[in-house]
């Protein structure tokens, strides 16, 4: 069986990749690598276009450079960490900067994995596949918890502000009877209930 048959074989199930690549060669190739396996691929030549994409398109996995003129890797990274309608979306970066404070700096902005350059086709589908798979397991373990907030986010037309709340949002669990809110204290959570009631 040749390579093109496997990977054709590797996703039936057209999940969207955003590709954020500067080289026009390396672009090209890693778009059709994914589109043959399966993928609904979506491309942009530098961080801004990658940005722009996402006004549009919701992918599942975000492949994107480190090194492009504008707006680097870390940039498009940090402003997709800020939007709560892509919480838990996996990232990876695409590199050839293999430093161990690369992988660092990356790690702690938030990038789920990296790819380093030259990669081969295998390597690239291996760690989409594996990363996709990590983020269905999560969705499914958070239950409902995760979905609404994400769906409330994306669906009221208060985006903005309810985004910035939901930006520093925070899980905490109250005992019955416990005071949550009196009457004339200062509004300064959004409280949404994942379970039981309240009075």
């Amino acid at each position: 069986m040749s390579f093109e048959s496997d990977i054709k074989n590797t996703s039936s199930m057209k999940d969207k990749v955003l590709l954020i690549e500067n080289c026009q060669e390396m672009l090209d190739n890693a778009a059709e690598l994914l589109h043959l396996a399966g993928y609904s691929v979506q491309t942009a030549g530098n961080g801004i276009e990658g940005l722009m994409r996402l006004k549009t398109e919701r992918p599942e996995i975000i492949l994107c450079d480190i090194v492009m003129p504008g707006l680097d890797g870390y940039g498009v990274l940090r402003a997709v960490r800020n939007m709560p309608e892509l919480a838990g979306v996996p990232f990876i970066f695409m590199t050839a900067k293999a430093e161990k404070k690369d992988f660092r700096k990356g790690m702690d902005l938030g990038a789920d994995d990296y790819l380093i350059k030259p990669f081969s086709g295998e390597d690239l589908l291996r760690v989409v596949e594996a990363r996709l798979e990590k983020s269905r397991q999560a969705a499914n373990k958070n239950g409902s918890a995760g979905k609404n907030i994400t769906e409330l986010v994306r669906e009221t037309k208060n985006f903005l502000q309810l985004a910035m709340f939901s930006r520093k949002r925070e899980t905490k669990k109250f005992r019955k009877k416990d005071m949550i809110f009196m009457e004339g204290d200062s509004g300064t959570h959004l409280f949404f209930v994942l379970a039981g009631k309240e009075k």
